[in-house]
C-alpha cells in the first residue's frame, strides 16, 4: 500500500511540473527520500560525446554528488553497463566494487538506450530486494516516458510553428471555420489585406466578408460548394475600410484540433484584375490586328478595334465564324500551314501572309499567335502587324536600288565593299578607272590596295575618321583624300562609307562606300578661296582707305577693325603719338551705325577740374559767374553719335570719376539744372600710355578702365612697319603736291632706304612733316639725298655749303657723317649745353641724346 501511495504522489507531482528539469528533480528527490538513498541521478546522452550529456541528480549530503559524478565517469569509461542493461534490464553492483549498493536502470528513447537511472543505496541499511528493484524500474520507465513526451511536445510545437510560418507566408487568404461559420484560424494575409484584427474576425461569420448586397448570393454559392455543385465563389470581399477586393474562393472539409471544420482558400485577384484591365486596354487600343479564337475550331470569340477597322467588318459579323468562312486568307494553303505549325509547336511567329478585307483590299501582314490554356479551355490568341506600307516601301526601295546603281554607273562613282575582319575588299571598275587603272590590273584587291594608293598624310587622317565611325561617334565615314594616279599625279577623291553590319559586341564587320573624283571641284574651290581673299582685301581697303599700309601688322589691324566696325561698343585705342589714333577713331565712327550722328573730339588732358562739369555736362544760364547763357556739354553734343576722348591717360583722377558716372548711368545733368538728360552715345578713347600699368599704380581708375576697354586696338609704331613707308611717302607727296599746286615729284630709292632706317619717334606725323619739307625744298622733280640734306635741321643759320656732291652709293653714309659733324659744331658753339643745342638744331632733347648714342666710339 505504501508503494502505491508513493507512486500516486509521484503522478500528482508530475502533473504539476511542466518543465523536464523540474520533473526530474522532483522525481529523484521523492525516490531518494522514499528509499532512504544516499543519492540518485539520471544520465541522458544527447550526442556521441559524453561532454554533451545531461545529468540530473539528488544527494542526501553535499559530498554525495561528487562521488556520484566520479563513479559515473568510471561506469561510462568501462562501458560494461550498456550490455548488462540491455541484457538483464538493470545492473546491480556487488559489495566488492567501490560503488557497492548502487543499481542502474535503463532509460529508453525511441526504443534505443539513451541513458540510465542510478540509485546509490545506504551502505548499512539498503537491501535491493525485488520490491525495491521493481519500484526503481517503474521510476526509470516513467523517466523514459517523460523524455518521450517532452520530445513529442517539442516536435509538435515546432510543427505548429513551421505550419504557422508557412501559412503566414502565403499571399492567399486562408481561414478555418466551424460548421456555423465561426472563424477558428486566419493567416496574416487575411488581416493584412482586409484590415481586420483577430478580435474583429472572431465576431464575424463568412457571409459578412462580402458586401451587404452580395451576402445572400454568397450564402447560396457556399451551400452549392458544400454540396459539390460549384467549384468556386467569384464574389469580391469587403475590406474594413469599405473598399472591395476581387477574389476567388474555394472550400473543403476536414478537422482542426479534433473538430470538424471548413477550410477556405481565397485567392487575391487584384493583380490579375489589374493585368486583365491593362491587357484589355492594350487589346482594344493596339494598332495591330488582334483576335481571340476557340481552339481547335478557331472560331472568333473577340476582335479588337484595329481588326474591325482595317478589314471592314463589324464585331457582330466576325464573332462565331472562322477566317475561312469570312474568306480572309488570300491563299487557302496558308490555313493548312498554320494548322500544322500549331499542332506541332502550339505557337506561330512572324509568318508572312496576305489577307483580304471585306471590300477586297489586300493587306500584307506579319502573323503571330499562341495557343493558351485558361481554366481548362484552350484559346488561340493572334496578332497580325499590318506591313502593307512596309512591303510597298520595300518594293520602292528595290526600284530605287536599281535606279541608284544606274546613277552610280552614269555619274562615274566608284564603289567599294570592305570585309573588315579579313581585309577583303571588292571594288567596281569605275573605282579603278578613277586612278587610271583597270580592275584587272589591281586584282586581287584588299584594303591594302587602297592604302597603297593613298597619300601618306591622308592615310593618317582617314584612319582617324574611320575609327570615329567604328566607335559610333559619326553616322557616316566622310573624308577627302588624295590618291596617286597611274600617271603619277594626285587625284582628289571624296571617300564616303558606312558600317552596315556589326557583331553582337558592336564590332564592325562589313562596310560599304563610294569614291567620287573631286579634283575639278578642288581647283574651283581654290579659285573661289582666292577670289574671296581678294574681295576681302578690296572691301577692307575701301573701309580703311584713309589708313595707308599693306604690312602684316596693318592687315592684322584691319582684321580687328572689321570685327567691330558695325558694333556700338566702347573701344580703347593705344599707340604712340603720331600713329593715327584719331584717324582710327574717325574710321570706326564712319563705319558704324552711328555714322549719321556727331563725332565729338575731346582733348582729355586739357580739361581742368574747375571746368570739367561745365565742359562735359554743359551748364544753364546763371549757374555760375560768367554763365551768360545755356551751354551744351561734350557728352550731350555727342548724343546719337561718338565721343572721342583723346589722351584719356592724362585726364585727372577727379575728372575720371565724373566720366565714369556718365558711362554707368547714361545720363547727364547740366550744371545749374534740376533735370537729367538721357543720352545715347559710343565712347572711343585713345592714349599713348599703358593704362593697365597706370591702373596698377593708381594713376588711372580701374573701374573706368574696364568700362572703356570693351575692345582694345593697339596701333603699331612706324618703325615696326617700315615696309609701309614707300606707300606713305607716295600718298603724302601727292597730297602735298595737290595742296600746294606743285609739279609731280618722285623720290629716289636711296631716300626711301634712308627713311626706312630711321627710328621715327614722331611716327607717321613726323614722316608727313618731313615729306612736306622735302617737297617744298625740292627744285626739280626728284627728291634725292641732296634734298634730304638741306631739309635736315643741321645748321645754325645759313645751310652749310657742300663742296662735293655725294654719289648715290655713298650718299647715306656721307649724310650721316655730315649730320654728326654738324651736331658737334653746334654743341661746341653752345658750350655743350644740350638743351640749347637741341633747340638750335630744331630737334627734341631726347632725339639729340639718341643721335649721340648712335655715334661710333
Amino acid at each position: 500500500m505504501r508503494t502505491f501511495e508513493f507512486l500516486a504522489g509521484v503522478a500528482r507531482e508530475m502533473m504539476k511540473e511542466t518543465d523536464l528539469s523540474s520533473q526530474f528533480a522532483s522525481l529523484l528527490q521523492m525516490l531518494g527520500q522514499f528509499l532512504e538513498l544516499e543519492g540518485a541521478c539520471i544520465y541522458l546522452e544527447q550526442t556521441d560525446k559524453p561532454s554533451d550529456a545531461l545529468t540530473f541528480s539528488w544527494e542526501k549530503e553535499r559530498d554525495t554528488f561528487l562521488k556520484i559524478r566520479q563513479t559515473n565517469e568510471v561506469i561510462l569509461a568501462e562501458n560494461q553497463w550498456r550490455e548488462t542493461l540491455l541484457r538483464d534490464g538493470y545492473y546491480l553492483f556487488t559489495d566488492s566494487e567501490p560503488w557497492q549498493k548502487s543499481v542502474l536502470f535503463p532509460i529508453f528513447f525511441h526504443r534505443n538506450l539513451k541513458g540510465f537511472l542510478r540509485c546509490q543505496g545506504n551502505e548499512q541499511e539498503t537491501v535491493w530486494h525485488s520490491d525495491n528493484l521493481n519500484l526503481v524500474k517503474t521510476i526509470a520507465a516513467l523517466a523514459s516516458s517523460l523524455c518521450e513526451r517532452r520530445y513529442y511536445q517539442r516536435e509538435l510545437q515546432s510543427s505548429e510553428n513551421n505550419f504557422s510560418s508557412l501559412v503566414n507566408t502565403i499571399e492567399d487568404l486562408i481561414m478555418v471555420t466551424d460548421k456555423t461559420g465561426k472563424i477558428l484560424f486566419a493567416n496574416q494575409a487575411v488581416t493584412n489585406k482586409l484590415g481586420y484584427t483577430w478580435t474583429d474576425l472572431q465576431r464575424m461569420t463568412i457571409p459578412e466578408f462580402h458586401p451587404p448586397d452580395k451576402r445572400e448570393l454568397a450564402q447560396k454559392y457556399f451551400t452549392e460548394m458544400a454540396q459539390g455543385e460549384r467549384e468556386r465563389c467569384p464574389l469580391e470581399l469587403i475590406k474594413k475600410d469599405g473598399t472591395t477586393m476581387p477574389v476567388e474562393t474555394r472550400i473543403w472539409f476536414g478537422s482542426w484540433n479534433g473538430r470538424e471544420c471548413i477550410f477556405g482558400l481565397t485567392k487575391d485577384l487584384s493583380k490579375e484584375s489589374e493585368l486583365l484591365e491593362r491587357f484589355t486596354r492594350f487589346f482594344e487600343n493596339s494598332e495591330a490586328l488582334m483576335a481571340i479564337t476557340s481552339y481547335p475550331e478557331r472560331k472568333y470569340l473577340d476582335i479588337n478595334k484595329a481588326f474591325a477597322t482595317r478589314l471592314g467588318y463589324s464585331k457582330e459579323e466576325v464573332l462565331g465564324r472562322t477566317s475561312a468562312e469570312l474568306g480572309l486568307a488570300m491563299h487557302p494553303r496558308q490555313h493548312t500551314e498554320i494548322a500544322n505549325i500549331l499542332a506541332k509547336y502550339g505557337r506561330i511567329s512572324n509568318q508572312e501572309m496576305q489577307v483580304r478585307s471585306k471590300y477586297g483590299q489586300v493587306l500584307d501582314g506579319l502573323f503571330s499567335g499562341e495557343v493558351v490554356d485558361i481554366q481548362g479551355k484552350q484559346y488561340f490568341f493572334t496578332i497580325m502587324t499590318d506591313i502593307t506600307e512596309l512591303k510597298s516601301l520595300q518594293r520602292n526601295l528595290d526600284n530605287q536600288r536599281d535606279r541608284l546603281q544606274n546613277i552610280l554607273d552614269s555619274n562615274n562613282l566608284g564603289t567599294w565593299e570592305w570585309d573588315i575582319p579579313d581585309g577583303k575588299t571588292i571594288f567596281n571598275e569605275t573605282w579603278a578607272n578613277l586612278v587610271g587603272y583597270t580592275l584587272a590590273e589591281l586584282e586581287p584587291t584588299t584594303i591594302g590596295t587602297w592604302m597603297n594608293l593613298l597619300h601618306p598624310e591622308d592615310l593618317v587622317i582617314s584612319q582617324a575618321h574611320l575609327q570615329d565611325h567604328f566607335d559610333g561617334k559619326t553616322e557616316i565615314y566622310d573624308c577627302e583624300i588624295r590618291m596617286r594616279h597611274k600617271k603619277g599625279h594626285w587625284v582628289w577623291i571624296h571617300d564616303r562609307g558606312k558600317v552596315v553590319t556589326r557583331d553582337k559586341d558592336g564590332r564592325p564587320l562589313m562596310m560599304f562606300g563610294t569614291h567620287a573624283d573631286i579634283s575639278e571641284r578642288k581647283k574651283i574651290h581654290e579659285y573661289q578661296t582666292e577670289i574671296r581673299r581678294l574681295k576681302k582685301t578690296v572691301r577692307l581697303q575701301s573701309i580703311f582707305k584713309s589708313f595707308i599700309g599693306q604690312s602684316e601688322k596693318i592687315h592684322h589691324l584691319f582684321e580687328q577693325l572689321e570685327r567691330i566696325v558695325d558694333k556700338k561698343i566702347n573701344v580703347l585705342i593705344q599707340g604712340e603719338s603720331g600713329t593715327g589714333k584719331e584717324l582710327i577713331a574717325r574710321i570706326l565712327h564712319d563705319s558704324s551705325p552711328l555714322r549719321p550722328g556727331p563725332f565729338v573730339t575731346v582733348n582729355s588732358s586739357a580739361i581742368s577740374l574747375d571746368l570739367a562739369e561745365s565742359l562735359l555736362f554743359g551748364h544753364k544760364k546763371g549757374a555760375f559767374t560768367g554763365a551768360t547763357g545755356d551751354t551744351v556739354g561734350f557728352f550731350e553734343q555727342a548724343n546719337g553719335g561718338t565721343i572721342f576722348l583723346d589722351e584719356i591717360g592724362d585726364m585727372p583722377l577727379e575728372v575720371q570719376a565724373k566720366i565714369l558716372r556718365i558711362l554707368e548711368e547714361g545720363k547727364v545733368r547740366p550744371v545749374g539744372s534740376r533735370e537729367d538728360h538721357f543720352i545715347e552715345f559710343r565712347v572711343i578713347a585713345a592714349t599713348n600710355k599703358n593704362l593697365f600699368t597706370a591702373m596698377q599704380s593708381q594713376q588711372f581708375r580701374g573701374d573706368l578702365y574696364h568700362r572703356l576697354n570693351e575692345f582694345t586696338i593697339v596701333l603699331p609704331p612706324l618703325r615696326e612697319r617700315v615696309e609701309d613707308i614707300p606707300l606713305l611717302v607716295e600718298f603724302f607727296l601727292k597730297e602735298i603736291s595737290d595742296f600746294y599746286n606743285l609739279e609731280p615729284m618722285t623720290v629716289a630709292d636711296e631716300v626711301i632706304a634712308y627713311l626706312q632706317q630711321q627710328e621715327w619717334p614722331g611716327n607717321v606725323r613726323e614722316l608727313k612733316n618731313l615729306i612736306q619739307k622735302l617737297a617744298l625744298l625740292c627744285n626739280h622733280n626728284l627728291i634725292d639725298m641732296e634734298t634730304v640734306t638741306y631739309a635736315l635741321p643741321v645748321w645754325g643759320g645759313d645751310p652749310p655749303k657742300q663742296t662735293v656732291q655725294p654719289s648715290k652709293t655713298d650718299s647715306i653714309e656721307s649724310l650721316a657723317s655730315l649730320e654728326n659733324q654738324t651736331i658737334h659744331r653746334i654743341l661746341e658753339k653752345n658750350q655743350f649745353h644740350k638743351g640749347k643745342s637741341a633747340q638750335e638744331l630744331g630737334i627734341s632733347r631726347s632725339t639729340l641724346y639718341r643721335k649721340l648714342k648712335k655715334e661710333p666710339n
